[in-house]
């Protein structure tokens, strides 16, 4: 179309018809695709506070530590086992050489019934008619008396010695058990501190209720990623639009960004992909709002 107007006493203006750019405003944020994360290991709790982390944006290497947590009650806990252990282990060897003293008596006692037993045999075996018979029938009882003795012994050291090798056996098992346990905690110690395994910068990761960043003293979970040495090659960002704005976008649009962090400069990029599942974003308000994914021009 065309219009021509003019005003008195004015130049005369034209209208055109023209191409109108829509503007949409999306709020999002920058994410790498390729990260290494350092989230919450599993501990002797459910819960873990954040004793250290190395101040975000600060470039790692290999091997730095990054985070540190609160290990008081795991370290305390450590120990108390070790004394345990060392008790456990005296006990052992108590049972042990109570053993070897043990065994050295029954077979003393066994020995002296065996050597009874085979005396009252030689007078037993002498035949009958040589003594009188009461002597005879004598040396018979005496014979059977040192026979039961010398079984009873031998019955006594084999019902003893497995006594107390149960009790040594058990105390084995809770001696591994203990070591093992110690294993446990003393891995979980290790995993208390978290080193990085990449070099890059640090960026702390966002409290999962609270909506701002981990900070020391926070207390976390497990799984939580608290922290993460972003891929810089693989930056994009990740956006949500409203679901008033949803037909206006659609993928390979140009994007123009602007970021908190430099707000002097603008980046462009395109849209790479829109999520069809719109979410409720209840810190947004009672709409729904669309993912949307950016892939940046230039990094």
């Amino acid at each position: 179309f065309l219009v021509v107007f003019s005003i008195a006493g004015a130049a005369e203006y034209r209208v055109k018809t023209g191409n109108f750019t829509g503007t949409t405003i999306l709020s999002g944020s920058i994410q790498a695709q390729k990260a290494e994360r350092f989230d919450v290991p599993s501990s002797n709790t459910w819960q873990i506070q954040i004793k250290w982390m190395v101040k975000e944006g600060t470039f790692v290497n290999p091997g730095d530590t990054v985070v540190r947590f609160d290990t008081a009650n795991l370290v305390s806990e450590i120990v108390n086992l070790e004394m345990s252990l060392l008790t456990r282990e005296e006990e052992r060897k108590q049972k042990t050489a109570e053993r070897k003293h043990k065994e050295f008596e029954l077979d003393v006692q066994l020995k002296q019934a065996e050597i009874e037993y085979k005396k009252a045999k030689l007078d037993a075996d002498v035949p009958k008619g040589i003594f009188p018979d009461y002597r005879y029938d004598r040396k018979q009882l005496e014979m059977k008396k040192r026979l039961k003795a010398f079984d009873t012994a031998k019955m006594e050291k084999t019902t003893q010695m497995a006594a107390l090798d149960t009790a040594i056996k058990k105390k084995d098992i809770e001696l591994e058990e203990s070591k093992t346990k110690l294993k446990r905690l003393q891995d979980t110690l290790d995993r208390l501190t978290l080193k990085a395994k990449t070099a890059g910068s640090v960026v702390y990761g966002m409290h999962r209720w609270q909506g701002r960043k981990i900070v020391v003293g926070d207390t976390v979970s497990p799984s939580w990623a608290i922290a993460s040495i972003p891929d810089t090659s693989s930056f994009q960002v990740e956006a949500w639009v409203n679901e008033t704005d949803i037909n206006r976008i659609k993928p390979r649009q140009p994007v123009d960004i602007s970021l908190d962090a430099y707000p002097d400069r603008t980046f462009t990029g395109k849209i790479k992909s829109v999520l069809n599942n719109a979410e409720k974003r209840d810190e947004w308000g009672k709409a729904h709002y669309f993912w949307v994914l950016i892939e940046l021009d230039s990094r």
